[in-house]
């Protein structure tokens, strides 16, 4: 080799070590994270998983490769390569081995690439090892499993083998290009009878995948069929099914006909039958659906349309079906009844336990109250009353894991001026309090070292010379090095990042709820089992997804301090759930295993309400099968301001009459938009929905956000310079009762907002209004006195101590506007400002 060749392999050779090295340290960081966070099971299934599916398919797609990259090497006799000598120039033919060689390289790297590309081993690990439903859905009577494990790994196949394919395809007809096998000659193409072969070996190929298309249609006809709403129809039945299944048989024998017409010569013949096959895919397709939906339509002519009025006679009998396979879909027909074993508090009791105040309101509130940068609301449930619990970050450029405090505003009361209380507990008179070392936040980028002498933090820990050089290499950051023993590496400090790498075969639930619970701050996040595979149901939106299928499977619980995880199975896990428990049982902890005061404090599972909530509405339940209907709309007429958070509600519920939880509640319609129920997901260690029906009223959903505006609109104007705005309708359960909420703030530009008051609706009686929520329900709570210079009661001084710590904070930042509002606030509170 000459020097130049040297270099280039040293500094090739280089290039690969450091690549090589950096994907290793990658490696067995994320080995250590999993280890010291309790979770190799996960790891250990992955990397199984991934090794398993990516050599069968390296094995197969190299030997696809070999075999057609061989064939273009055989259609080869030999390869010139000029040399000059001098002012000669002579061909020298390349040794026949070097074709072999470069056949065998390019396969292996081609089929290396299309193995890697096969990353998603949750999809294999659940077709591998999934639970049976024990069900069975028509027509094709298999087990509901099918649908929701085999179908969509065997689509993913299906779609990998057909981009294979297409790269193969194009990587033949470019090397058959540099022979003479495949030239253009005189204006025309000239093939040769091997290079004719190949190809049409390919093309029946392709055909087999189109079978292979058809044969999976007529499986997803059931997730999405051609009636109103994705319907599954007789049409469907009766047309696209069958059409489907024999276009499948009929593309099989076609890919044999071409391939013999190809191999011998007969081309015009196999161009035809593509032709054929093709104008008749598309007619069996479009026709065979329209003469089974006209056939159904005539048979369907005498059926009463009194019991279903929007939907087409013949349509009625898949409708029902959908309307079970809906219900089982998400969970209804587990709904409880609401009061059985969780109550919901009457209307004297619930005047205390009913917020106000919107959450966005409130964080706009404890920004001006305290100066701290507020998160999203958490709230706690103890002894009979709610409190809004809101982590604060440090404010400004020089905070640090260690300066984050928690205020508890009292929700459902605010002061004779309109604004928060704030307090800290039942007996503290404090502004907040502090919490332990917030590093686990959401949003959190880059890793962070931590001194560890009690042994805490759940990350690796960089005692060892080897985990050292890993994580230096790894990070590129050669300091790690020198680092001292005790010292741990906290990688991810996103919440949703962790969770998602301990449990990426879940759905997040949307909301991340804070939970306060002694002095440490966690993170919440829902995780559900989803499908957008299951047969013969309604879809619906989770976040930017649409689903078929939604079961609450796990809470996970992250320790905001130390990046520790539980995650805490559902009581009632469904099959899917099951099989990753099974797959992974150490992953999972049971209610048993999490400390009693943390599991009281947890928020119920919203998301799984919601779409709970809309299968109901429109699919009924099994006792009050009539459906048609709808979800509310809470949000009309509310500012912009007041739906940047979480605009939800949580009221009190009491189980066994003793433990008091958190609970999220939303409204069902039906189909004249009249109250017809409500589905209550109930946090804490019930944690799970309840259902509230309503006897039947002629109210409509429309006439009473009308009336609730309305009564807002009697309520005092707001100040000059001040703008009045509408929180969204809230729903709070009572005993066979709801009742709406709504409040009205005053705002002035960026300052924190003042209730106004608040306007509550019962079924069948005119809207009413107060200035609070006991004040509109008629109950006496005594609110915190109006002092004149003397303190009365735990609660003027909590407030008096705020207001005047909120001054303090202003004053230290140097923010007089903040000042100047504790300081009017601090006037009126004790009697001794104008009130507004």
């Amino acid at each position: 080799m000459t020097r130049r060749r040297w270099i280039g392999a040293a500094i090739l050779s280089v290039a690969l070590l450091l690549l090589g090295g950096r994907i290793a340290a990658n490696a067995y960081a994320e080995f250590q994270w999993y280890a010291a966070i309790g979770a190799l099971p996960v790891w250990r299934l992955r990397m199984r998983t991934l090794i398993v599916m990516r050599a069968v398919a390296f094995a197969a797609w190299g030997t696809f490769l070999f075999l057609n990259f061989y064939a273009v090497r055989r259609s080869v006799a030999a390869v010139r390569i000029p040399r000059r000598m001098a002012n000669l120039e002579i061909g020298e033919d390349l040794p026949g081995h070097y074709l072999d060689i470069a056949a065998v390289i390019l396969a292996v790297g081609v089929g290396a690439l299309l193995a890697w590309s096969y990353a998603d081993w949750t999809r294999a690990a659940l077709a591998w090892n999934g639970l049976p439903f024990g069900e069975i859905a028509p027509p094709f009577e298999l087990d509901l499993g099918f649908y929701l494990y085999w179908l969509p790994f065997e689509t993913a196949l299906r779609d990998s083998a057909l981009v294979g394919l297409i790269i193969t395809i194009g990587l033949v007809g470019l090397l058959y290009a540099l022979t003479p096998s495949l030239r253009r000659t005189g204006g025309r193409i000239y093939v040769s009878n091997h290079v004719r072969r190949h190809l049409f070996v390919l093309v029946a190929l392709l055909l087999m995948i189109l079978a292979w298309t058809f044969r999976l249609d007529a499986h997803q006809t059931l997730l999405g069929g051609s009636g109103p709403d994705g319907l599954f129809t007789a049409a469907d039945s009766r047309g696209s099914i069958p059409a489907n299944t024999w276009l499948s048989l009929l593309t099989l024998a076609v890919a044999a006909l071409v391939l013999w017409s190809g191999w011998t010569g007969q081309l015009r013949i196999a161009l035809s039958i593509i032709g054929l096959l093709v104008v008749g895919a598309v007619a069996a397709r479009q026709l065979a659906p329209r003469a089974a939906a006209a056939s159904a339509a005539d048979a369907a002519r005498t059926v009463a349309s009194a019991d279903m009025p929007d939907v087409a006679p013949e349509h009625r009998p898949y409708a029902l079906m959908r309307d079970v396979y809906t219900r089982r879909a998400y969970a209804v027909d587990r709904l409880s009844v609401l009061g059985d074993d969780v109550r919901a508090l009457p209307a004297p009791a619930a005047a205390s336990a009913i917020s106000a105040w919107d959450p966005s309101a409130l964080t706009r509130g404890a920004a001006r109250l305290t100066g701290g940068v507020p998160h999203r609301v958490g709230w706690n449930a103890q002894d009979g009353q709610l409190d809004a619990i809101i982590p604060l970050a440090p404010g400004g450029q020089g905070g640090s894991a260690r300066s984050w405090s928690a205020i508890s505003i009292a929700a459902p009361l605010a002061d004779a001026s309109g604004d928060v209380i704030a307090h800290t507990g039942h007996s503290s008179v404090d502004r907040s309090r502090p919490i332990a070392p917030v590093r686990i936040v959401d949003g959190a980028q880059g890793y962070l070292l931590v001194e560890d002498s009690s042994d805490d933090i759940a990350g690796p820990s960089l005692d060892s010379r080897r985990v050292r050089f890993a994580f230096a290499w790894s990070a590129q950051n050669y300091t790690l090095l020198s680092r001292e023993a005790g010292t741990r590496v906290l990688l991810e400090r996103d919440p949703r990042e962790i969770v998602r790498r301990l449990a990426p075969f879940f759905q997040q639930g949307t909301t991340l709820f804070p939970v306060v619970e002694r002095d440490t701050l966690y993170w919440v996040v829902e995780l559900y089992a989803v499908s957008a595979h299951y047969p013969l149901s309604r879809h619906f939106h989770f976040g930017q997804r649409l689903v078929r299928y939604v079961h609450h499977a796990a809470t996970a619980i992250v320790n905001g301090s130390n990046g520790s995880v539980q995650l805490v199975l559902t009581d009632l896990p469904e099959p899917v759930t099951r099989s990753w428990a099974r797959l992974v049982p150490a992953l999972f902890d049971t209610w048993a295993a999490v400390r009693p005061s943390l599991a009281d404090a947890l928020p119920p599972a919203v998301d799984g309400a919601r779409l709970q909530a809309e299968a109901l509405a429109s699919s009924g339940t099994r006792a009050q099968p009539e459906g048609g209907g709808n979800l509310a709309a809470q949000d009309g007429g509310a500012a912009t301001e007041l739906l940047q958070g979480d605009p939800t509600l949580h009221g009190i519920l009491v189980e066994q009459g003793s433990r008091s939880a958190t609970a999220w509640t939303v409204p069902v319609l039906d189909r004249q938009q009249r109250l017809r129920g409500a589905v209550v997901a109930v946090g804490g260690r019930v944690h799970e929905s309840r259902y509230l029906s309503l006897p039947m009223s002629e109210e409509r959903w429309p006439a009473i956000r009308e009336s609730l505006r309305r009564a807002l609109d009697t309520l005092t104007q707001a100040p000059r310079e001040a703008r009045v705005i509408h929180g969204p309708v809230r729903a709070a359960p009572l005993p066979n009762d709801l009742v709406l909420v709504q409040s009205a703030y005053t705002w002035r530009g960026d300052g924190a907002p003042t209730l106004l008051g608040t306007a509550i609706h019962l079924r069948d009686n005119p809207a009413r209004v107060g200035a609070t929520i006991p004040g509109a329900l008629g109950v006496a709570v005594s609110p915190p006195p109006a002092g004149d210079g003397t303190l009365r009661g735990g609660q003027l001084e909590a407030r008096v101590r705020a207001l005047y710590a909120a001054m303090e904070t202003a004053l230290a930042r140097g923010d007089l506007v903040a000042f100047g509002a504790a300081f009017d606030s601090l006037g009126r509170a004790l009697g001794l400002g104008p009130r507004q």
